[in-house]
């Protein structure tokens, strides 16, 4: 697996088994969950996303995507394939011409109540 292909375009931070945060960022709610990627992809905005989906295409890495890692089964960590972690993705843009298009969409519902209340939107969950 070459990581310096994905290093070329990725901002965020990109952590394998011995970096210092990788312990506590493969860690999700359902603490039996216990797998172990070969690469955490923090990603920081869209481009990183892209970059990360393509590296996986490219290097035919099965990947799982995390948001905000609370789902019992643990599908959000994967055994040594790559992590899409877009749990630090927490900002939203709402166009008041467009509302029903955020710019982002990886947020936590604390994260989305506030703003759409001055436009006129009211957000979806599920």
């Amino acid at each position: 697996m070459n990581i310096k292909a994905l290093e070329a375009d990725f901002r965020g931070d990109i952590l394998t088994p011995g970096s210092a945060k990788y312990e506590s960022s493969r860690r999700i709610w359902n603490s039996m969950i216990d797998r172990r990627p070969a690469i955490i992809a923090r990603c920081s905005g869209p481009a990183d996303v892209r970059a990360a989906v393509r590296f996986c295409v490219d290097q035919d890495i099965y990947p799982a995507i995390r948001g905000g890692g609370h789902n019992a089964a643990g599908p959000a960590m994967v055994d040594g394939g790559l992590v899409l972690d877009l749990s630090r993705m927490k900002g939203i843009f709402i166009n008041p011409q467009t509302p029903r298009r955020p710019r982002r969409r990886a947020s936590r519902g604390v994260n989305l109540t506030a703003r759409p209340i001055w436009t006129g939107s009211q957000p979806l969950a599920g």
